[in-house]
C-alpha cells in the first residue's frame, strides 16, 4: 500500500505536465515569435478563355392579327397556302404581358453579359498584386 502512494505522485505529475503542455517547462517550453516570417506569393490568376457566345438566330414568326370581321378571311388564306387553319392566340392583355417579359429577359440578358465582361476584365487586365512579409502577429498597420 505504501509502494503504490509513491507511484501516485510521479504519474500525477507526469499527466498534468502532459495535459499543459511546454507551458510548464517555462524556460525551454518558450519559442520567439520575433524569428518567424511569414511570406506569402500570389496565385497567378488563370485566364478565362471563354469565347464570345454567338448572337442569336432566330426563325422569323409571322404575326397575323384576328378580329371577328377578318376570321373567315384569314382561315382561308391559310387553307390556301396549305397551312392547317389553327391558331394560336393571346388577347391583347396577354400581348402586353408577353412584350413585358419579352423586356425583362433581355434586361436580364444584358446585366449577365456585364457581369461576365467584368469578370473578364478583372481576371486578364488588372495587375498581379505584390507579394511581401506578411505582418507580423500584434503589428499594426
Amino acid at each position: 500500500m505504501n509502494a503504490h502512494r509513491w507511484l501516485t505522485l510521479p504519474i500525477s505529475l507526469a499527466l498534468v505536465a502532459s495535459l499543459s503542455g511546454c507551458v510548464t517547462l517555462w524556460p525551454w517550453g518558450k519559442q520567439d515569435p520575433e524569428g518567424v516570417t511569414i511570406t506569402t506569393k500570389p496565385a497567378e490568376k488563370t485566364p478565362l478563355n471563354l469565347p464570345a457566345p454567338d448572337p442569336l438566330r432566330l426563325k422569323p414568326v409571322q404575326w397575323i392579327v384576328v378580329t371577328p370581321q377578318n376570321a373567315e378571311q384569314v382561315f382561308r388564306q391559310l387553307e390556301a397556302r396549305g397551312l392547317d387553319p389553327v391558331l394560336f392566340a393571346i388577347s391583347d392583355d396577354g400581348y402586353m404581358s408577353l412584350a413585358e417579359s419579352m423586356a425583362e429577359i433581355r434586361n436580364f440578358m444584358n446585366s449577365q453579359r456585364r457581369v461576365i465582361i467584368e469578370y473578364k476584365k478583372y481576371y486578364e487586365d488588372s495587375p498581379a498584386p505584390v507579394a511581401g512579409p506578411a505582418p507580423k502577429p500584434g503589428a499594426k498597420p
